[in-house]
């Protein structure tokens, strides 16, 4: 599932809201866990998180959820902090698109890859629209792709043969 931003209506949700998203995420989210052979993760480095929840042999995840923030849950205050934050390090969901860098913006992808289908899943969490179209007319976005060796020219170029999805608040 990939969802995109305002998980929470507020930054700071309450203890009785954030226990009753916990209760929804236990039942949804884990379970008898995926196959080996569903889905393969083949990078994740986003957030500073390491690995996918389903690719962890404690968790028996059935239902990967691929989260952004939006203005609503976005990261605040020095630690820079959101509650995807807090639902990622409970292991209910794998938070991606989260700059750190608002002057160069890299938006780096999570690939995934079943059978001959290669998907790059590529977020940008919520940024205030002024700033946004700055770095979109100043090119300050990098975008990692996936790459191949061209057999022509022997050099690294985007590989066309993964379809790209980008989730943005």
């Amino acid at each position: 599932m990939v969802h995109g931003g305002d998980l929470f209506h507020e930054h700071r949700p309450s203890a009785d809201t954030y226990f009753k998203t916990s209760q929804i995420f236990n039942k949804y989210v884990f379970g008898q866990g995926l196959p080996e052979s569903v889905i393969y993760e083949r990078k994740f480095k986003i957030s500073g998180y390491d690995s996918a929840n389903f690719l962890d042999k404690h968790f028996r995840v059935m239902m990967p959820i691929f989260s952004i923030h939006g203005n609503h849950d976005d990261p605040v205050g020095l630690e820079v902090f959101s509650s995807l934050d807090q639902c990622k390090v409970n292991n209910y969901v794998n938070y991606f698109g989260k700059t750190m860098n608002i002057e160069k913006l890299l938006i780096q992808p999570v690939l995934f890859i079943k059978g001959e289908t290669k998907v790059a899943l590529y977020g940008l969490g919520h940024m205030n629209d002024q700033r946004l179209n700055i770095a979109f007319e100043t090119n300050q976005i990098q975008w990692e792709r996936p790459l191949t060796i061209d057999e022509n020219t022997g050099l690294e170029v985007p590989d066309p043969e993964w379809f790209n999805i980008f989730v943005i608040h």
